[in-house]
Formats: structure tokens, C-alpha cells, sequence
């Protein structure tokens, strides 16, 4: 039995095409955030429910996070950190790091103090 792939029909409006984005997983939710096409960068969130295939685009609080490409992140739990991204027009790259608090739809940008807190943490447990 060949392996074959469905376009299934979705409504709502999701994100413009784009590239570089972070994607992740949760709770029969697949969330989307930024990315850049065509010289435009994005630092929008969406929601894509797999249970009704419902596009959603999030209304998203707090310190949102400028429009940068090239960034990473990683959910842990209900909260998702990004770290660093670059304006390659401006060739500009920041190592500051965020967290969007999926339960409130709240972005926070940490300092420097709680940025070597949180990453001392981690490696401490590794």
C-alpha cells in the first residue's frame, strides 16, 4: 500500500507563505510563529487546529518580539523560548531570548540577569 498525501480543505485564514518560521506541536494544535518571504519578516502567531482544521491567527500580548528571521526556539510545555534572530537588511543579529506563554498568549522578554539564570539552569541539569 502506497504511502500518498491529502490536501485536506481548511478554513480560516492562515499565515502568508513564508520560510524560516518555527513551528510547533500541542495539544492537537500546530502553531506557527514569524518567519520572511519575498523581503518581508513576520513576527505573527498562528494556530492551526487539527481537530476541525481551523486557521486562527493569535492575538498576541505583552513584549512581542521584533520582526527577525533566522531565530530558534523550542517549546517546553505551555511556553515557547526563542533565542536570537537577525535584520539581515540591517545586518543586525540579537542574542536576546523570549518566552510566549501559550495559555495567555503573552510574550516576555527576558533580561541578561534572567537570560544566564534560565541557560545555567538548563546545562546544569544536562
Amino acid at each position: 500500500m502506497a504511502e500518498r498525501f491529502e490536501n485536506p480543505l481548511l478554513s480560516g485564514k492562515g499565515p502568508n507563505p513564508r520560510e524560516k518560521s518555527i513551528m510547533f506541536y500541542l495539544e492537537k494544535n500546530i502553531y506557527i510563529f514569524g518567519g520572511h518571504q519575498n523581503g518581508i519578516n513576520f513576527n505573527d502567531f498562528y494556530k492551526l487546529s487539527l481537530n476541525n482544521l481551523l486557521w486562527e491567527k493569535i492575538n498576541i500580548k505583552g513584549f512581542i518580539p521584533e520582526v527577525y528571521q533566522g531565530f530558534t526556539g523550542e517549546r517546553v510545555g505551555k511556553k515557547f523560548y526563542m533565542i536570537g534572530g537577525c535584520d539581515f537588511e540591517n545586518k543586525f543579529c540579537n542574542e536576546e531570548t523570549f518566552i510566549f506563554d501559550i495559555t495567555n498568549s503573552t510574550w516576555t522578554k527576558l533580561s541578561i540577569y534572567q537570560q544566564y539564570f534560565l541557560f545555567d539552569k538548563i546545562f546544569y541539569f544536562i
